[in-house]
């Protein structure tokens, strides 16, 4: 499994990202690039987003973490759906474009 992931220098200039409403979602989002596998999936659970992503960020809650799940869907920043027999997963579609 891959250390982590490199940005390119363009995710500053994507407009969806700059949407999110507030400077938590966008680290949760961006920190949360780190985190994806080979197929750009990440957990949906609340306690296991936040566990990988901001685990020493006492600011960062689980109605934190919630609020910025509801808020990158609604931008189109992620996609929600469920594998038989495992957790939610959820998906960073943009990705391709910002690594």
């Amino acid at each position: 499994m891959a250390e982590g992931r490199m940005l390119k220098k363009k995710i500053s200039l994507n407009e969806a990202l700059a949407d999110l409403a507030n400077d938590s979602h966008r680290l949760l989002f961006t920190w949360g690039i780190a985190h994806l596998d080979v197929e750009g999936r990440i957990t949906g659970s609340l306690k296991g987003f936040k566990g990988l992503v901001a685990p020493l960020l006492d600011h960062i809650t689980l109605e934190t973490v919630s609020s910025f799940f509801q808020d990158a869907k609604f931008l189109g920043l992620i996609q929600w759906y469920k594998v038989p027999f495992m957790s939610i997963k959820m998906r960073h579609p943009p990705c391709d474009e910002l690594l």
